[in-house]
């Protein structure tokens, strides 16, 4: 994981650590809306895993993903968009 931009469309915001990863990420979320979803995408615009965020740090296993760059997309319980990293 490699972090790039970042943009969030409202007061809310996420940590990745650490970064780059290999095994696991873990993503720290700074009053996101409870069932806020993380959706790592390849640079096909593939999604390649998805997960709900339910506690303030969410481990998440990387260790089944090919080596790569991948895209962190944080939306909300209605599909907007949070963050991306």
């Amino acid at each position: 994981i490699t972090e790039g931009t970042a943009s969030a469309t409202n007061s809310t915001s996420i940590d990745v650590y650490p970064n780059p990863a290999n095994q696991y990420m873990v993503v720290y979320n700074h009053g996101l809306e409870a069932q806020a979803v993380a959706i790592l995408i390849n640079l096909n615009g593939q999604p390649v895993l998805q997960t709900a965020l339910v506690q303030k740090a969410n481990r998440i296993d990387l260790s089944r993903l090919p080596a790569g760059t991948y895209v962190l997309r944080v939306t909300g319980t209605n599909g907007k968009l949070i963050s991306t990293k």
